[in-house]
């Protein structure tokens, strides 16, 4: 197996090299394994996978995800459990305002606080 060229170039900011090895080849020389991590910005990429909506979801109020967290419907739609979505009726029902300090509850279940 030969690799006759391997050339990567960018700045010292956006690519970084985690994990560097080496090994031998059959002819005894050397090469040096990397792992190379690109800096990438989450917050712009968009959810590939869309899943159906029902109704009682739907008409429920939604929060924007961004980067790698899906929106609210979505992602009570992926919450098997349901719990997600009782938490977002109860904080919809709840009227009084300094009683709806299970906000962050809501968000760490929805997964908007997470890395």
């Amino acid at each position: 197996m030969g690799v006759p060229s391997l050339f990567m170039n960018g700045s010292k900011m956006s690519i970084k090299h985690k994990e560097v090895g080496s090994f031998t080849w059959d002819d005894l020389t050397t090469g040096t394994p990397t792992d190379v991590w690109f800096k990438v910005d989450v917050a712009y990429t968009i959810a590939e996978e869309w899943l159906d909506v029902p109704e009682g979801i739907a008409s429920l109020s939604g929060l924007q995800g961004y980067g790698n967290v899906y929106h609210l419907h979505q992602t009570m739609v992926r919450d098997a459990s349901g719990d997600l979505q009782d938490l977002v009726e109860a904080f919809i029902a709840e009227t009084d305002i300094n009683d709806r300090s299970f906000f962050h509850s809501l968000l760490w279940k929805s997964d908007f606080l997470s890395d």
